[in-house]
Order: structure tokens, then sequence, then C-alpha cells
């Protein structure tokens, strides 16, 4: 038979199951028994990497394996220095990458912090403060205004008892609880007699019943939840894997040809050509890519981070750009969480209201525009009074953990306060020169409240609700107010009836500044915008109208319900063909479910939220994004980007400075595997020399690996500071299933890559035609043929100084307004070149590098034939206009 919810059971029958005792509670005993059965009350996290583990992993990377191995073949051959270059190489990459990931892991947090250290309990009989680890299903737990709940409960007693529960099901309003047994079946938003752990009691008292602590919980459910949702690879991470594969294919093949040249060729002995086949091979691989990549986006992270965005996994920055879908939170996210009255109405007249949030700096204005004193309109004075004597929250000043003033209490009660500041009544002189003599408390079934108070010598009963429930119980037009006997016993009865009723005000939780723009920017980059919430349908229609969630389209809503009667199908059809969509009333399950859904037809999906609740959905989009300021540590540690301000036009903001990335990165990446095909085509026309003439190798494998190292990493990375296009808004978002290189990118680049490794050969060739060496018996070992293949070196890595230059702006010339623009590339040639200069003329390197120092004649042969491909890639590009001018 299957268990019976504790919300459908009466509070006698909930106390007989855990057999506990309402007055008496668990005595000390039974407690330690409980907490050896079923363990403490926490909630258990994966315990994360250690710093060295962290590192280790590091070099998981399919490019660093390759690299260490072939490292370590060759140090076994005893070819030091290329082997020692190879593990240089990927120890760099490595430390790269693990300095921005551990960093950014102190971002996240850990989930006891919601949870208040101590918890005021009854046990044997007397209250007692205990540990919140130490509760136990079955202890009395005793409830104060202001307490932060730390454990599942099913209240016993309810004195005027509301509680903030949006951090578990995103309501933005308090819940009202009592002790009422529920008579069906309902979401966890309608447990009106049950409250949960990570939730705040907002007004009143009462006590609770212990039903589920630690894992057990609702709380420790959405956590296990968002632990068990495995992380993915990011789309920019599935494409540098598959070009890494290819490569290192490649250079297999490459390698393998290499050693079969060595031997019959170049008649090396067979320990010599397997150095040799390992060494070129290995220096065919992009080695410096990784570093590239990861130094590309930490350096966009840190772009990020002065906007407001912070980055806690790499790959995200770049995944931003390609995002197709938006997933967001209402409270909090696309609103401010903070109620606000936007209009006025009393007999006769309306009012604008300025001025969003607790504060209370604003103005009420006339909606007629006269300009008309306020404070000395008696009718709307009194009724500001009214509704300011009938509300009992408070305003907090900023603090610590709260960045901008809050409300203690009712959000809704908060508003009214922030409104009587705006008219100027003094929220401290309230309770003291009117002091509250009873309370009704606002219930669902009367839809209204009442307080009590003794108003100028006189007992008024102030009361506030909807508006209908008020009109019911007035006498005549006059928020409402009964002038009442002195009594002992102020009852709903004889105090709510023959109100005079005086107004009307228009109430929300207003959108956050900026969003209706960011919501059209992101329509305009072709992104589509979901609203997923656990507020009502109503509500979240009215936020998505005033932010022009849909512009002139229908929104299409959707509720939690009619969710679970709709399949896939059709669900992935109602938000692929619509421009917008709202689901209200969902729990995190059903958020997971969408963002599974999505992800498998291929959308890019970004979720946005802030409480307990969003944290699965979080970790199983592409890019969990969380808010800093009102965001739960929860919601925090299972995102990828936090934004620090909370705000959607970050959020648009770093969209865009992830298609920026991906962008530059893909210049990077074609510059990168063009200089690769120089190299093995100074390698072949090399063979082709020896072949031809008897030539050795023009371009040496640690060579190789110093083009990369010292040469061609800083300019690739500066590239990632390019600006942006026009049109980087305006583009559809990139197709994660097509690969970064097309086949006419890999032509372009092999094309570009015969160039620049013919124009670094040539070099080689004339040097030594013009020294007047005999070509088949020049000694490898002495300074001529060390210069002559220093000219190749230097060589192809000007010609690749300007590739990067030439991949700047596509087809454009490269002699544009952008030659400039990027200072920090420039920056980076000087700083490489004198890395260069370095290694080409210090004495004690030479022999390590298999550098020789190059005269004044040589750079004038390296100057003239890098300037040569440069002129003949400019060249290559008129022609490309000119073709796609005839095509338009």
């Amino acid at each position: 038979m299957e268990k019976k919810p504790y919300y459908l059971q009466t509070k006698e029958e909930v106390l007989a199951e855990l057999n506990s005792n309402e007055k008496i509670g668990l005595t000390n005993e039974e407690v330690k028994n409980r907490i050896k059965k079923i363990g403490r009350n926490v909630v258990a996290l994966k315990e994360k990497n250690k710093a060295l583990i962290a590192f280790i992993k590091q070099f998981k990377d399919i490019l660093a394996i390759v690299l260490i191995a072939a490292g370590a073949l060759a140090i076994g051959f005893k070819d030091y220095q290329t082997g020692s270059v190879l593990l240089l190489i990927v120890l760099i990459n490595s430390i790269i990458g693990f300095i921005q990931e551990f960093q950014a892991e102190k971002i996240i947090s850990k989930l006891s912090k919601l949870i208040n250290p101590k918890t005021r309990v009854i046990r044997d009989g007397k209250e007692t403060e205990v540990d919140s680890g130490d509760l136990v299903p079955g202890d009395i737990v005793i409830i104060n205004e202001g307490d932060s709940i730390t454990a599942d409960m099913r209240v016993l007693q309810s004195n005027k008892l509301q509680v903030n529960s949006f951090s578990i099901t995103g309501e933005s309003n308090p819940q009202h609880k009592n002790a009422n047994q529920l008579k069906e079946i309902t979401e966890i938003t309608g447990q009106t007699n049950m409250i949960f752990t990570g939730t705040t009691v907002a007004i009143g008292n009462g006590k609770g019943l212990v039903i589920a602590t630690g894992m057990n919980s609702e709380f420790g459910k959405i956590a296990a939840l968002s632990q068990e949702t495995k992380e993915e690879l990011s789309p920019l991470q599935d494409e540098i894997n598959n070009l890494a594969k290819r490569t290192i294919l490649l250079s297999m093949m490459v390698g393998a040809a290499m050693l079969i040249a060595g031997i019959y060729m170049m008649n090396m002995s067979t320990i010599e050509a397997v150095m040799f086949a390992i060494g070129l091979s290995a220096s065919m691989v992009p080695e410096g890519l990784p570093a590239e990549v990861n130094t590309s986006l930490a350096l966009g992270a840190k772009r990020l981070a002065r906007q407001k965005a912070i980055v806690k996994k790499l790959s995200s920055v770049e995944t931003l750009g390609a995002t197709t879908f938006i997933c967001s939170d209402k409270t909090g996210t696309i609103t401010k969480n903070e109620m606000t009255v936007e209009k006025i109405w009393i007999p006769g007249q309306e009012f604008d209201v300025k001025g969003i949030g607790y504060e209370g700096i604003g103005k009420i204005i006339p909606n007629d525009n006269k300009n008309i004193d306020e404070k000395k309109n008696t009718t709307l004075h009194e009724f500001i009074e009214c509704g300011f004597y009938s509300s009992n929250a408070k305003i907090g000043l900023p603090d610590e953990t709260h960045p901008t003033f809050y409300v203690l209490g009712d959000p809704t009660e908060g508003a009214i306060i922030a409104l009587a500041k705006k008219h100027g009544l003094d929220m401290n002189e309230r309770d003291e020169k009117h002091p509250e003599i009873s309370e009704i408390p606002f219930d669902s079934d009367r839809k209204m409240m009442t307080s009590v108070r003794n108003y100028k010598g006189e007992i008024l009963a102030f009361s506030k609700g909807a508006g209908d429930v008020v009109l019911e119980r007035s006498i005549k037009l006059a928020f409402a107010y009964h002038q009442i006997e002195k009594l002992n016993d102020y009852t709903t009865e004889n105090t709510e009836k023959d109100l005079i009723f005086m107004g009307l005000i228009a109430i929300m939780d207003p959108p956050r500044e900026g969003v209706t723009e960011a919501i059209d920017a992101a329509h305009e980059a072709h992104i589509k915008i979901v609203i997923i919430t656990g507020d009502a349908q109503e509500t979240a229609m009215a936020i998505s109208n005033k932010i022009h969630l849909a512009q002139n389209k229908k929104i299409y809503s959707i509720t939690g319900k009619e969710l679970d009667q709709t399949d896939d199908n059709n669900l992935i059809n109602i938000l692929q063909n619509n421009e917008s969509v709202i689901f209200s009333r969902v729990s995190p399950e059903q958020k997971l479910r969408i963002v599974g859904l999505l992800k498998i037809y291929k959308e890019v999906v970004a979720v946005t939220g802030d409480g307990v609740n969003d944290a699965p959905a979080l970790k199983k989009a592409h890019i969990g994004i969380s808010m800093g300021q009102i965001g739960t540590e929860v919601a925090k540690e299972a995102s990828q980007i936090v934004l620090a301000d909370d705000s959607f036009i970050t959020l648009v903001s770093a969209i865009k400075e992830g298609r920026i990335i991906y962008a530059n990165l893909k210049k990077t990446i074609i510059a990168c595997f063009t200089s690769n095909f120089g190299e093995l085509t100074a390698i072949i026309l090399s063979l082709i020399g020896a072949g031809i003439w008897g030539l050795p190798f023009g371009l040496l494998a640690i060579q190789i690996l110093l083009i990369d190292l010292l040469g061609e990493i800083l300019p690739l990375m500066a590239l990632t500071f390019d600006s942006p296009t026009t049109d980087v808004m305006k583009k559809k978002p990139r197709d994660i299933k097509k690969h970064v290189l097309n086949v006419k990118q890999i032509l372009d680049i092999a094309l570009s890559g015969v160039f620049m490794g013919a124009t670094g050969y040539i070099g080689f060739f004339i040097f030594l035609k013009i020294s007047g060496v005999d070509f088949a018996n020049i000694d490898t070992e002495s300074t001529l043929y060390h210069e002559a293949t220093t000219i190749t070196y230097a060589g192809i890595l000007c010609s690749q100084w300007w590739n990067v230059q030439l991949r700047r702006r596509g087809n454009e010339t490269i002699f544009n307004k952008y030659f400039f623009t990027n200072k920090k590339l420039w920056l980076s040639y000087l700083a490489s070149l004198i890395l260069v200069l370095i290694v080409i003329y210090t004495p004690f390197l030479q022999p390590y590098t298999k550098m020789g120092s190059l005269s004044a004649l040589s750079w004038g042969l390296i100057i003239a034939l890098s300037t040569a491909f440069m002129l003949i890639m400019e060249f290559k590009k008129l022609l490309q206009r000119k073709f796609a001018k005839a095509d338009n």
C-alpha cells in the first residue's frame, strides 16, 4: 500500500506515524538512535577535485597525450631537444587551463550555507537550541519570523505564518501556511501545510514537525538531481577533439612517410629515421592550439568579468555565442523580485507611481498631468495612510547579504510601505503613533487582511485585499477602513464589515531595467526566449506582455499540468515553431525535461535561474547562468556563468562576447593550421630537394616546434582582441552540427600553406645557392647549414605573421581601416620577434635549437619572400571578391 503524503494527513496522524509528541517532542536518546539510522541533516555534496587531481586532469586532452607520448619516445631515443620542447609545450598548455579552471571552481559554493547552524526545538518537554545538522524526523521545531527553515516540516501551529518559498517553488509572493489537512493531491506550490528546507519565514510564527532531513528533503532531492546530471562536452570542445583526431591521423601518416623517406632517400640509420619521424610527426600536431584556445577563452572570461559576468568554465564562454534558446526563470531574473505599486485609483482620480523597488524613491503623478501637490490631496493621503496602516512589513537597509533595500515580510506590503515613503510617511512612526491592537491575517479564502489600530484616539480597522472581496464588504465608495468600538476580541465578523472603500492600487513585480531592450536584441540575434516559472500563468503572461516577449506575435502559454499531458513530439514542435513560449507552474523535473529535449534536437540551450529549483536545469544546459545577487548558493554551484549584477542585459552582452570569441577563435584555428601546412610543405620540398640535388632538410623538427612555441602562440592569442563586425548580433547562431572548418576553408588552408612553405624553402635554397656550396656534400653540423635552416624557420614565421593579418577580415584587403586597430596584436608581434631573436642569436642556445645567426642579407631575403607571400594572398583575395561580386 502506497504511503499517504503528510499533507493529506491530519497533524495527529503525522505525529503518530513519526512516533512524536507535540508538547514533549523526542527524547535525546531517541534523537541519537534516529541519527544513527538515517544520518545527520546535511546535504552531501560530491567532493570537489583537489588541486593536484585537477591539474592532472588537464593532461587528458588527446593532443596532450600524443605530445607526451612523442616526447617520451624522443627522449627514449636520446633526442633530448625535441623531447623536452614537446613536454614543455604540454606543461604550458596544462598550466594555462588549470589556473583558469581551478580559480573558477572557487565560485562553487556549498549547499550547507543555506542551512542555519542553530534551530529551536522541543526535546524531553523543554525548549532548547540544537545544531540544525542534528534534526531528525519527529523533532518539534519552534518557528519564528526571520528563521531559515532547516528541514522539511508539517505545520502543527500557525500564527499569521507566511514563508518565502521562491528558491524552491519559483513563487514570488510569500505563501500563507496553516495546520489544516489537505483533501486532495497537490503540487508542492499548493501544499499550504508544509514548509521546506531552504525557505525563510517572512511573517508570523508557529510550530512544525520535521518529516524529512538531509538528502531526503525536497531541497536534498533537487540537489541530488543536479549532481546526477552529467556534464557534457561543449560544442567547441567537441570540435577541437574532432580536429585533434583528424590532425593526429594526418601526422601519423606523415610520420610513416618520413620514416620511409629517412631510410631510403636520406640514407639514415633506422634509429635516426625513427627519431626523425617522431620529431616531424609530433611537429605536425598543432601543439600550441590548446594553449591558444584556452588563453583566448581565459582572456574572454576576464573581459566578461569586467562586464559583471563571472565565468566558471572556460568552454562556456564560446558556447554562449552558439545559443539558440534562452530558457529563463521569471522571478528575480526577468523581474526584480521587488513588488512595486504602479498605479493608484481613488474616486474620480488616477495616479501613476514612478520609482521601482523598496527604497521608496519616486513620485506620485496625476494621470491628467496636472501639477497638483499630492500631499494636499486629502483623499489620496487618507488612501495611502489606509494601505500603510494595514501593512506590517518592514524595509531593511542594504547590508552584507542584501545589496539593495529589502523587505522583511510580505513583498506586497513592502510595496505599499515604499509607496507610503514616496508620499512622505515615516515607517518608524507607524507603530509608535498608531500601535496595532490586533491583526486578522490574510488567508486564501477571505483574500484580505485587517490591522486594528489605535488611530488618533479612535479604534480603526484598516483592511486590504482583492478588489472584488473588499467591495463586497463595503457600504459605500469612499484599501478600506472601518471605525469600531473597543473590544476584547477583534474577529473577522466584527471588524471586516461595513467598510469604507477608498480605492485601488495596481501592483506588480516589475521587469528589470533594460530587459525589454535585451530581449529585442536577442530576437534580432535569432535567439528564442522561453520563460519557465513556478508562478501563475496569468502573472507570467502579464510580465511577458510588458517586456514585449513575443513582439507583435502571439505568446504560446502552457501550464505544468498541460505539460505532463504533452508528448515530446508535440512539445518540441511548440518550442521550435513559436517565437516565444511560457511554461507556468512547472516543477524542476519538468524544467529538466524541456532543456533535455531541446538538447536532443541539437539546440544550444542557455538556462538562467536563481533558486534551488533551477539547479538541475542549470547543470543540464549547455550554459547554466545563475544570478550573483539574489541567486541561491545551489544555483551558483550548478551554473557555469554567474551574473554578478543579475542583469538580463549582461547575459545578452555575454552572448555577443561569445560570438566575437568564436569568430576570433576560428581565425586562430585557420591561421594555426595554415602554418602547419606551411611546415609540411617545407618538409615535402626538402624531400624533393634531397631527391634531385641531394640537399639535407631545409627545416628541422626542433625548429618547427619553436615556430609554434615562440613565434605564433602570442599573435594567435592576441587575435581574440579583434573588434567584431557590425552585424555580429544580427546573424543566426552558428550551427553546432557543422564543423569549424569546412571543405572550402580546408582547401584555402592547404593552398595558403603551400605558398607559405614554398617561400620559406626557397629562401633556404637561394641562400645555399649564392653561398656556392656543394649541395650533395653539405655538413649538417656546420654554421652555414644552420643559418640556411634558420632562414626557412624565420621565413615561415614572418609569412605566418602576415597570414594572421590576412585572416582578420575575411576577403577584405589587408590594408583596411582595421590594420592597426588591434594594438595587442602588434605588441604580440614585437614580443614574438624579441623571443625569436634571442633564440637565433644567443650562442649557448644555438647548439640546442640548431639555429644559426642571420646576416643582414639573410634578413633581406626573408623579408622579400614573406612579403611575396602576402602579395600572392592579397591577389587571391582580390579574385575571391570579384567572383563573389559576379555571383551577386
